[in-house]
């Protein structure tokens, strides 16, 4: 069981740095300002700008990859041992 306790605590601070990660593509994201074309509403089918490019890449990276992959990563150290077993989900993945 010292095994699987260390493996959680391996995978809770990479959760951690995964965090401080998060937070630090939200500051570029945030630093990055708005162009004409983002905050113009004239042209909605306009072809995106390298800043807009910018803030939608990094939103949807975090969105769609980092959030899933931290929620997913706590949520596995939280699971008491077996728990996958017990519920039919081994090899699930």
């Amino acid at each position: 069981m010292s095994e699987l306790f260390e493996v959680r605590t391996q995978i809770t601070k990479l959760v951690e740095q995964l965090i401080t990660i998060r937070y630090q593509m939200k500051g570029v994201q945030a630093s990055v300002p708005a162009s004409s074309v983002e905050s113009s509403l004239d042209d909605l089918d306009a072809v995106s700008d390298v800043p807009t490019e910018i803030r939608t890449v990094i939103g949807n990276c975090i969105n769609d990859s980092l959030d899933p992959l931290i929620r997913d990563l706590l949520d596995l150290v939280k699971q008491e041992p077996g728990a996958a077993l017990a519920n039919g989900e081994a090899g699930r993945g």
